[in-house]
């Protein structure tokens, strides 16, 4: 097969057309490691639905047993959140069942998007009605 184009020194040894597969293993095991993370996927998404002041602001990156701000240098255990998320719960008077059955409640794409496109406020008004 002759190619009219030269990978650059950067990409060799990259995933190739001549051999889609080479990294599937990989890619899978790394799939599964993602969907084992119950606790953390629960914490992300509470941070965002609430807007937790401590994480808004930050670039985070994954460390074990929580995340790391990258801008800032600081990092954040899975308890520090939990308590952060206690707080917000406190301070926006929402009902602490409600907010913790928020990650496994189950809605269309469509109605999810919709509901992230709402203003803070606005979300939380709706939450609150729910």
């Amino acid at each position: 097969m002759t190619t009219l184009y030269k990978k650059p020194a950067w990409a060799r040894g990259s995933v190739s057309v001549e051999n889609p597969t080479q990294y599937a293993a990989s890619y899978m095991d790394d799939a599964a490691a993602l969907a084992a993370r119950p606790e953390r996927d629960e914490i992300f998404t509470l941070l965002m639905l609430l807007e937790v002041p401590v994480w808004m602001p930050g670039l985070w990156v994954e460390r074990p047993g929580g995340w790391l701000n990258t801008k800032s240098g600081v990092s954040r255990t899975f308890q520090d959140l939990r308590d952060a998320i206690s707080a917000r719960i406190t301070e926006l008077a929402l009902d602490p069942k409600l907010v913790e059955a928020y990650p496994a409640s189950r809605c269309s794409f469509a109605e999810d998007q919709a509901f992230r496109r709402l203003g803070f406020d606005e979300r939380m008004a709706r939450f609150k009605q729910a």
